[in-house]
């Protein structure tokens, strides 16, 4: 769906995603430039990423007195 056609349909977007478990997939010049998702699959992704950069901190410690961008917030 274009980003013109999101704009003017986004709370049928927004409901399609929540109410009825639909992904869209938002272009630009034909192009997948964003997704709106389901709330669960946002947190699952979330959480994967999150799992995937704790065990990647634990095989490979950073030195003392650096942080990764996510401790900074």
């Amino acid at each position: 769906m274009s980003t013109v056609e999101v704009r003017a349909n986004l709370a049928d977007v927004l409901n399609a995603a929540s109410a009825h478990d639909r992904i869209t997939y938002v272009t630009s010049h034909g192009r997948r430039i964003a997704a709106i998702v389901p709330l669960a699959v946002a947190e699952s992704a979330e959480n994967s990423a999150a799992s995937r950069l704790r065990a990647k901190d634990a095989l490979h410690p950073r030195p003392e007195g650096r942080s990764t961008a996510q401790d900074r917030r």
